[in-house]
């Protein structure tokens, strides 16, 4: 997801790209993208195609998984099996849209609803939790902070929708 110039110090990323970054994609031993509108990316980039490899990330589901018992990650803070629990999973980035997920959660004014962001922050927390605060949602909202390995299901197996409205 680097290899656009989509966000942050513009004219750095500009700059890296033409005196290392085309260098590096077009002699690197091989190139991974994580979905096929990366490896198009890199296409475009110039990296010829036998060097790209797609590996997705995410979840690996084609294993049988031995999933956590419900209601673990509830517990854990302190959210009642009758609220509906709506999760975030991912770094806190601006490009995240995070801050979205919170307005319309507030809009929404569900009584019975909490909402758990779970993940390391990437500079967005502080603007984050100064928005909850604002909006009046600090019963409501829950930072986690990073939850990461097998304790990730966790969030998965008790949440009733997981949102991520990444810009890309």
């Amino acid at each position: 997801g680097t290899l656009p110039v989509l966000i942050q110090r513009y004219f750095l990323k500009q700059l890296f790209d033409r005196v290392f970054g085309r260098w590096v994609l077009r002699n690197g031993a091989a190139s991974i993208a994580l979905t096929e509108l990366e490896r198009s990316q890199l296409l475009v980039a110039g990296v010829p195609k036998e060097r790209i490899v797609v590996i997705p990330n995410g979840m690996d589901f084609s294993k049988e998984l031995e999933l956590p018992s419900p209601g673990t990650f509830r517990r854990q803070i302190g959210v009642d099996q009758k609220c509906k629990l709506i999760a975030f999973i991912g770094r806190l980035h601006p490009i995240k849209h995070v801050d979205l997920l919170i307005k319309a959660f507030a809009r929404i004014n569900i009584d019975e609803a909490r909402f758990a962001i779970v993940g390391p922050d990437d500079g967005a927390l502080l603007t984050l939790r100064q928005l909850v605060s604002e909006l009046g949602l600090n019963k409501k909202v829950f930072f986690t902070g990073p939850i990461f390995g097998h304790k990730r299901y966790q969030v998965h197996v008790d949440a009733d929708v997981v949102v991520l409205p990444s810009a890309y």
